[in-house]
């Protein structure tokens, strides 16, 4: 009787500690998370490490947690290892896993990897639909990130019907309206203007009130590829309207501004508009992430070519595109093996060569190195540049053609 009370008392004793022992891991999981919130990363990254390391209940949420943190302070290949341990665990709580793939998701996409991301997505989606239970709004879907990667590699018409079919099954307002501003983005990327315009302009994306000047800045570039330059001034006039945003769409929306002001000769606010884009390109974007950095730095070179056009100070002017062909030409070609990037710099390549065609020395050189460039492009890039223009009029590729023929 003695040995089967001390059996009871054994079995309590444990089930108590084993409840302790949740306790003690959700609490410091918790813990970790107001950490967190509140700015002080060093104290949650040791209670998560700890956790991590006695390997027991809640070490792998805590990895998706330290992973988390690690992504966020740009640590890229420890994040990876983390939630690439998470996504190989044999853990039940699939949710936990697709927090792992959604953001190994994130960090490919982060890379340029986009390929990568692609396959990181479709595990994604095989693991959602075979659990059916699952709390949709624990994971978010990936179908703006799934579209975002296909258009990155040449893919635009499965980009767009991916985003167009997940408007039709969407029932939450707020992801209909990251999908609907998902889709004016790939129709900015790809020149349709008037297109992106009508998606940016929807009401539905009212409810990001978060994202609300940035969907502002993503209009004011698609009304510069429609002209439509008052509707520029009206959209910027509101006082520290271009402040406190992201830095990417913040740099379109100043040089949107900048391009207007340059079309209805204020050439002062124009040159402090470029300034400011000068000023984000150094002191917010790291030159690691090549594409980014080595854009932007090409569009606000470019304008400022075409504000030293309109002052008529030529030599500045021609100093400006050519920088912007002397950085596109030092930048390892395998850099760009996706077909937007790729293609999208030899835009800004073409365009230098056709001002530096039209004001400056050399011309017959710069039109057979404009003419080579022309002649690497496959249809498909050729296509793509065609449609596209950033405060140029007409096909680039129809006018460098032209002038051969001179």
């Amino acid at each position: 009787m003695m040995e089967f009370l001390i059996l009871i008392l054994i079995l309590i004793l444990g089930y108590i500690f084993i409840k302790e022992y949740k306790n003690f891991s959700k609490l410091n999981l918790e813990k970790s998370k107001k950490y967190l919130k509140s700015g002080k990363a060093d104290q949650a990254e040791k209670i998560l490490y700890f956790l991590i390391k006695r390997n027991k209940e809640g070490s792998v949420e805590a990895m998706n947690e330290l992973g988390k943190l690690y992504f966020s302070q740009g640590k890229n290949i420890e994040a990876r290892i983390l939630f690439e341990n998470v996504y190989n665990s044999k853990i039940q709580n699939s949710n936990f896993i697709l927090i792992a793939l959604k953001n190994l998701v994130l960090i490919a996409e982060s890379e340029g990897n986009y390929d990568l991301a692609i396959e990181y997505i479709l595990k994604f989606n095989e693991i959602k639909k075979k659990y059916i239970n699952l709390k949709s709004n624990k994971v978010d879907d990936l179908v703006v990130n799934f579209s975002r990667c296909f258009l990155k590699i040449g893919k635009s018409k499965k980009a767009i019907r991916l985003v167009e079919e997940n408007l039709k099954d969407n029932s939450s307002d707020v992801n209909k309206a990251k999908t609907i501003k998902q889709l004016g983005e790939i129709f900015l990327e790809l020149g349709r203007y008037k297109e992106a315009g009508d998606c940016f302009l929807k009401k539905e994306l009212f409810v990001l009130e978060d994202q609300k000047r940035e969907i502002k800045y993503f209009l004011m570039m698609s009304l510069v590829g429609l002209k439509d330059y008052d509707k520029i001034f009206k959209l910027s006039s509101e006082k520290g309207f271009f402040q406190g945003n992201k830095k990417e769409s913040l740099i379109l929306g100043l040089y949107a501004s900048a391009i207007a002001n340059l079309k209805k000769d204020n050439k002062d606010e124009a040159r402090k508009k470029f300034d400011k884009i000068f000023n984000i390109i150094i002191s917010s974007l790291n030159i690691n992430e090549f594409y980014k950095f080595y854009y932007y730095s090409c569009l606000l070179y470019y304008g400022l070519g075409k504000l030293e056009i309109k002052e008529k100070k030529y030599e500045e002017a021609e100093k400006y595109f050519q920088k912007t062909i002397e950085i596109l030409e030092v930048i390892p070609q395998n850099r760009y093996k996706y077909f937007t990037e790729r293609t999208n710099l030899n835009f800004f390549k073409l365009l230098s060569y056709y001002e530096l065609i039209i004001i400056g020395n050399d011309k017959e050189e710069k039109i057979n190195e404009a003419l080579l460039l022309i002649n690497s492009l496959t249809k498909k890039e050729k296509e793509y540049i065609e449609i596209k223009e950033i405060g140029n009029e007409g096909s680039i590729i129809k006018k460098i053609n032209s002038l051969k023929k001179r």
